[in-house]
């Protein structure tokens, strides 16, 4: 490989990888949603904003589920 294809595969790289962070969503776990449950987020995230199957339910009942 030449030095000038080394060059522009590595600005190709670069550009692709600043596109990629610059695009990149921050996580959107919603505190208000601890607050009126009275639980930490961690009753329904892994990760925010990753949901667990407590996370899931809430998401899709509008209720937490019952403890067992």
């Amino acid at each position: 490989m030449s030095v000038v294809s080394r060059f522009f595969g590595a600005i190709v790289a670069f550009s692709a990888l600043m596109a990629l962070t610059l695009a990149s969503q921050p996580a959107a776990a919603n505190p208000a949603i601890a607050q009126k449950t009275g639980k930490p987020c961690n009753t329904c995230h892994t990760a925010p904003p990753a949901l667990n199957d407590t996370g899931k339910a809430y998401k899709e009942t509008g209720k937490l589920p019952d403890a067992k």
